[in-house]
């Protein structure tokens, strides 16, 4: 099966026999011949796909395209919990569906079985939703009460969302692990510090995986011999601009690493410091010397054996960690995740549910359409996209009609959106991927 009849099937798949099985399931949809859930999740999902700034009257114009007979009034008046549940229930049938790229990428993401990156966003949401998703309140009770954390882990050669989980605003992190029998063997696994964790460390270690972190403060060092030693002090006294040891991490644990540092630009460093003056300075703290002199390195450790990946691939690599945070830029300033023209909660979260749904499916058809060229550029593509969304729905009921039109995309898509090569500032695919080009 080609790359376009699978997600051809997943949309069909998802939008259609599964989204009329869960509304009559749910009970949200009591009589089909007024509309199907098939029909109510197409006309939000393309609607907003379409527009991420649709009105409800452009929705259920949307509507009439995909067969649904409704006006915006009668619209607005299902946007209901039960019309919210529903929309998840079909976003969590998307989320089963494993979609990536038939080609992947070149250069130094062919070290590994797989790279996988991981990295969370959090939505606020109207406090009457906190009994659904509850915030992580604040200093001020308003608009603090409820949050969506959105926690994504995507596989970066083949670039498929291989997990996507929803989760309550204050819950954190380190809550969400992926078991490492999920992972590929082989694999690198790249987080933020927020996901710093040992015990995770030593698991991926022992099933022959590996992982990049930055270092976490008030993390334990020690050398090879178990004399342990402080990280900034080291990077105080030294006058090179870039240093490796090999050391054991952690007080009890003694797991095996790399810790490789690059003093940062003095402009960079004196930036970094500031935001931590200021931030301890609104909490009534003091910013300790140690995270003064961090502050002016990147720092990371890894079990990336040296033969593996050299100092300086190491630092390259690291730069794909910034993919995701530009994936949720995308989604919140392209696809509008976190916008909606509506104070009702129960459509805003509907909003978010289908919206967070069409993002998905563009990701599918981005895969298959250019993600074998690295030097596209996903604003560019999602605007070439965007515009054949309201195709996608129509064909949405045949899949060889539906599997023309992904066709179409893809040959859309095969010329232009080019991200431009520079000298001075050099982008992440001219780091990781220009070796591999041809």
């Amino acid at each position: 099966m080609s790359s376009i009849e699978a997600v051809a099937q997943a949309i069909q798949e998802v939008q259609g026999v599964r989204a009329d099985e869960l509304g009559r399931a749910s009970g949200f949809i009591r009589r089909q011949r007024a509309m199907s859930g098939s029909q109510y999740a197409q006309m939000l999902v393309f609607g907003w796909w379409s527009n991420p700034q649709a009105t409800v009257e452009e929705l259920a114009r949307c509507g009439g395209s995909v067969g649904g007979a409704i006006s915006g009034q009668g619209l607005d008046q299902r946007f209901t919990a039960a019309g919210a549940a529903f929309m998840q229930q079909v976003l969590s049938e998307a989320v089963q569906q494993l979609i990536q790229a038939d080609q992947g990428v070149k250069g130094l993401l062919e070290r590994f079985k797989a790279v996988y990156i991981q990295d969370s966003t959090t939505i606020r949401l109207p406090d009457g939703l906190s009994e659904v998703w509850a915030g992580c309140s604040g200093r001020v009770e308003k608009h603090t009460q409820a949050a969506l954390k959105i926690q994504v882990q995507q596989e970066m050669r083949q670039g498929g969302i291989h997990q996507l989980w929803l989760q309550a605003g204050r819950d954190h992190d380190l809550h969400t692990k992926v078991p490492v029998e999920a992972l590929v063997a082989g694999s690198l696994r790249i987080a933020d510090v927020g996901f710093f964790d040992l015990d995770y460390f030593a698991q991926l270690g022992q099933t022959g995986h590996y992982w990049l972190s930055m270092l976490k403060g008030g993390t334990c060092l020690s050398d090879p011999t178990g004399r342990p030693y402080q990280v900034d002090a080291l990077l105080r006294q030294t006058d090179q601009d870039c240093l490796e040891h090999a050391i054991l991490l952690g007080k009890t644990k003694r797991l095996p690493a790399r810790l490789l540092a690059r003093r940062l630009a003095p402009d960079l460093a004196q930036q970094r410091r500031q935001q931590l003056r200021q931030e301890a300075q609104r909490e009534g703290q003091v910013v300790s010397q140690a995270r003064l002199t961090l502050a002016g390195w990147l720092v990371y450790v890894t079990n990336v054996p040296p033969n593996l990946l050299s100092f300086d691939e190491l630092f390259r690599l690291s730069r794909i960690r910034w993919q995701i945070e530009l994936l949720f830029k995308l989604w919140k300033s392209e696809g509008r995740l976190d916008e909606s023209r509506s104070n009702n909660p129960w459509r805003i979260l509907c909003e978010l549910y289908a919206k967070l749904l069409a993002l998905l499916i563009q990701h599918w058809v981005l895969l298959i359409a250019c993600w074998h060229f690295p030097d596209r550029s996903l604003t560019k593509a999602i605007h070439t996209v965007r515009h054949f969304a309201m195709a996608v729905a129509i064909a949405c009921s045949s899949l060889s009609a539906l599997s023309h039109v992904l066709a179409a995309i893809c040959l859309s898509l095969s010329h232009g959106c080019r991200v431009f090569k520079s000298k001075k500032k050099p982008s992440t695919f001219q780091h990781l991927f220009l070796e591999g080009l041809s």
